[in-house]
């Protein structure tokens, strides 16, 4: 059976911006992939082009496209810093996104503007080994990180791939590994909550969604007296500020929902 651990990582500033440069690639790739298919969808619905294969390109003929024209170019040579794997799987979810749109399921995928909400998916190779020590992980893009939380992953185990995401200015890792049988036996005893333990977490909820309310307030006046090119630094602290606060309500609302199955 496989288990999925996530856990917060604190890279250096040299990995921050090789992630950020594979998070880059692979936006551009996806956005390549989805403009590339809007083209042909409307040159069908013109009547340009008689068949209904020819309407959407797969990730097997966009990965020729990269390999034979774009890589082979002199000016495309950065794509080669992004690993295969990472390339090939935002690429299926790119190609999910279209066909649930051929089918009527989901609207038009929209282009992604911001780099951060793309996830880098890494696997386990034979020649590459992911190490998990009690304070850090070797990861093999990037060497070891430290994590945030020690003793938190498993040490010593299978890694089959992970997952390098950034969430309100954070760096996460989420690993799938084999997990043992023994090791599924085991329960986690947690304490109960009260219901006047309840009443205080909705106040604390309360609070930081007024919290999040002034703090969009002053973002829009900081956009309505943007003038110089110094405000624009601030503007980015204070959306990663708000995005902070709406990742912690969030988890907030998440265990306050288990709470409450908990007590039912």
């Amino acid at each position: 059976m496989n288990i999925t651990y996530k856990t917060e990582i604190k890279p250096t500033a040299r990995q921050i911006l090789k992630i950020r440069q594979i998070m880059r690639i692979c936006c551009w790739i996806y956005n390549q992939y989805i403009k590339i298919n809007c083209n042909l969808y409307k040159m069908y619905q013109r009547g340009f082009l008689a068949s209904t294969e020819l309407r959407f390109m797969t990730v097997e003929k966009f990965e020729r496209y990269v390999d034979v024209e774009l890589i082979a170019e002199k000016k495309y040579l950065w794509l080669k810093e992004c690993d295969n794997y990472t390339r090939k799987m935002i690429l299926i979810n790119a190609e999910s996104a279209f066909k649930s749109f051929l089918q009527k399921k989901a609207a038009f995928p929209r282009l992604k503007i911001d780099n951060q909400k793309v996830k880098i998916h890494l696997r386990n190779k034979k020649n590459d080994i992911w190490v998990i020590e009690r304070h850090r992980i070797n990861i093999p893009t990037l060497g070891f990180i430290r994590l945030k939380e020690y003793g938190y992953l498993p040490v010593n185990e299978n890694v089959l791939k992970g997952i390098v995401s950034v969430e309100a200015g954070r760096y996460y890792i989420t690993i799938i590994v084999k997990n043992k049988q023994n090791q599924l036996d085991k329960k986690i005893c947690k304490q109960k909550m009260t219901q006047n333990d309840l009443l205080t977490i909705e106040d604390r909820i309360i609070k930081i969604i007024k919290k999040i309310n002034r703090e969009k307030r002053s973002l829009s006046r900081k956009y309505e007296n943007e003038k110089d090119h110094t405000s624009f630094s601030n503007i980015e602290k204070q959306k990663i500020k708000i995005a902070k606060l709406e990742k912690k309500l969030q988890i907030m609302r998440k265990n306050y929902k288990n709470e409450i199955c908990n007590i039912k």
